[in-house]
Parts: structure tokens; C-alpha cells; sequence
């Protein structure tokens, strides 16, 4: 089926466009649980990541619809809300919808100029046309970047926001920098393997966590494959980068670090299972449901229970409104939704 916004908003009645054309969840239904986004980002908290000529932040334009630029779903063809990432996937790379795909996912559609666009006071708006309380906003460091120390400095003034920090697995003083963020009250850590194309099991992300470990803070890291093994003759480059967060590599950290308090970014993406598995092995492990579409939510909940699932979106690459919609859709009753959206968060931030 191909889709048009007025045919999504036809098929899910809970949703209506805001004045940006993003998709809102309707208020009546969610503000009731003060939502608490687990996983969302800015333009400040990743910019030393972004391509040199990029690094500088557009004056922010506020009615850019970020459903139109992002990656996920890209064109609006390949929505799906019932597959994760709610989109298909193309067979192969070596076809046009392939390419386009391909063009996507290495940022050269829509994703650069939607994040320099990602300004505090956009981010703000956005929560509020969203009805989300709060947000975990979440830094990803360059080496020579400031991402954790900016997004702190930005947000100070705003009750909103709960910021995590962010050290390279390269720093060459790991210590001071968490020391230094903690001094400045950050409530955890998070960490980017595919981004910085540093597997999770590699022997740095180890003595990082090691460090972290210590902080008994929550760390929350991405995970699992964000493309389906169907999709074939990925670029090297390409795949070598999704690999760097296999379930394998966090089963072989978790021996190591059993108790670590670990939130499983994305549900483990498209090894959903694979991370459930891992979540029934080590209780200490959340998830946080991004990117997940309701059915894998609800099997989640009847194999996890709901205690140790949170609502995040991985804004502003996808609306709030769809990863709220599937909790909805995947819940049995009120316990759980307010677990979910709310509960478990505030339990694991110690707010």
C-alpha cells in the first residue's frame, strides 16, 4: 500500500498533523501519564559527530516537518507502523528504492538538515505539541566535541529536560569526564557504538564500562541491527558499523558485567528476540521501545513483564506520536501504560 499522510491519519484516528505536518498523538489520550522520553536527541548533542561542513546549526526553522526529513521512515512510501522502524526494506541495495535507502542511511537525505534544525527551543515545542513531560536528553561525544558539556550547559534552566553524558571510548581520561559530569548532577551515560564504529564488546567500550559501572548509574547504549537481513548487498562500510551492536557482543559484555544497569536503546532494533533473551538472563538490563512496532511490544510485556520497559522515540529522527500510538495499541490496561510511559523512568532516574 502506498501511503499519504491523510491515509495514515484515516487507518490510526488517534493521531492528527500539527502545524509543522508531524504527526501528534491526540492530547485526551496521553497526557494523563506524563510521558518521560528515554532516548531523544538535539543538533548540540551530536554536532562534532556530523560531517565538518554541517557542524554549524541553521536559525531554526520551527514548521520543518522532521516526519518529512528523517530517515525513518525516508520516503514516505515505505511507511509501515507494524515493522520496526515503522518501514519496509527494499530486497537489495542494487535498485532504486535500494539506493535511495542507501542514501538515507548515510545521511545525504534529510537527516543533516532536520538535526541542525534541532534546536532546544524546536525540541521544547515539539514535547509540548506531544504532550511529553519530560525528556532524557541524550549527547553523542566526539572525541574533540563538547556534546555532553553544551546539552548540560542548554538545558539548565529547563525542568524538562534530564540530560545524560556521553564519553568516547578514546578519551584518554575517562575518569575526569564522568567525574565532571557528575559534579554537574547528570542521571546517566550513554553510549553509541554504530556511530562511533567501535563494536560494543571492543576491549575500550569494556574499560569505559568498567568506569561507568562504578557510577551505578544507568547506561544506555544502542542496540541490535537497525536493518533486516533481507535487505542484501549492504556497502562494507555499512554493515561492519550495524554489526558493532549484535546481540552477541552485549551477551559477551553482560558475562563480564552481570549487574550492570543497562537500558537496551531501540529493543534491540531488528534482534528484538535476541535482547528479550538477554532481559530474562539479566534482570539489572531495561529496553526502551523505539523504533518498536506494538506487536513486539506486547510480546515483550508477556515475556518480560512491563517493569522494565520505557517509552522513548529517538527524536527528532522519528515523531513521538508513533512510539506513544504503539504503547497504547500494546497494552492490556492502565498499570501497564503508566509503567511504561512513566513509572519505570522516574523508578530508574531516581526522580
Amino acid at each position: 500500500m502506498k501511503y499519504s499522510k491523510q491515509n495514515i491519519l484515516a487507518q490510526q484516528n488517534e493521531l492528527e498533523l500539527n502545524t509543522s505536518g508531524d504527526f501528534v498523538i491526540r492530547k485526551e489520550l496521553i497526557e494523563q501519564y506524563e510521558p518521560i522520553d528515554f532516548h531523544a536527541h538535539c543538533y548540540i548533542g551530536i554536532a562534532s559527530m556530523l560531517p565538518a561542513l554541517f557542524r554549524s546549526p541553521k536559525s531554526s526553522r520551527m514548521n520543518k516537518s522532521f516526519f518529512d526529513l528523517s530517515c525513518y521512515p525516508g520516503n514516505i512510501k515505505n511507511f509501515d507502523f507494524e515493522k520496526v522502524g515503522y518501514r519496509t526494506w527494499p530486497k537489495t541495495s542494487f535498485s532504486i528504492s535500494g539506493m535511495e535507502a542507501l542514501a538515507e542511511l548515510f545521511a545525504l537525505k534529510g537527516v543533516i538538515p532536520m538535526l541542525q534544525n534541532a534546536s532546544i527551543d524546536r525540541v521544547l515545542q515539539d514535547m509540548k505539541q506531544s504532550h511529553v513531560k519530560k525528556m532524557v536528553l541524550l549527547p553523542i561525544q566526539g572525541l574533540q566535541g563538547r556534546e555532553s558539556e553544551n546539552c548540560i550547559e542548554a538545558t539548565r534552566k529547563y525542568a524538562e529536560f534530564i540530560v545524560f553524558g556521553s564519553v568516547h571510548p578514546n578519551e584518554t581520561n575517562i575518569q575526569n569526564k564522568i567525574n565532571s559530569y557528575l559534579d554537574h548532577g547528570i542521571k546517566g551515560f550513554k553510549i553509541a557504538p554504530h556511530v562511533w564504529n567501535i563494536g560494543f564488546n571492543d576491549k575500550r567500550v569494556f574499560n569505559l564500562l568498567g568506569h561507568l559501572s562504578e557510577t551505578k548509574l544507568p547506561i544506555l547504549s544502542c542496540s541490535g541491527l537497525a536493518i533486516p537481513a533481507t535487505f542484501k548487498n549492504l556497502p562494507f562500510s555499512l554493515k561492519k558499523s550495524m554489526e558493532t551492536q549484535t546481540a552477541q557482543k552485549y551477551a559477551e559484555v553482560l558475562r563480564q558485567f552481570p549487574d550492570l544497569k543497562l537500558i537496551f536503546a531501540h529493543s534491540g532494533l531488528e534482534q528484538n528476540d535476541a535482547f528479550v533473551e538477554l532481559m530474562k538472563q539479566y534482570p539489572s538490563t531495561y529496553a526502551d521501545i523505539s523504533t518498536q512496532p506494538p506487536a513486539n511490544i506486547k510480546k515483550m510485556i508477556h515475556s518480560i513483564g512491563a517493569d522494565r520497559l520505557l517509552f522513548g522515540s529517538d527524536y527528532p529522527f522519528f515523531n513521538q506520536a508513533f512510539p506513544l500510538l504503539a504503547i497504547l495499541k500494546a497494552t492490556n490496561n492502565e498499570e501497564e501504560r503508566k509503567k511504561i510511559f512513566s513509572i519505570n523512568a522516574r523508578n530508574l532516574l531516581n526522580i
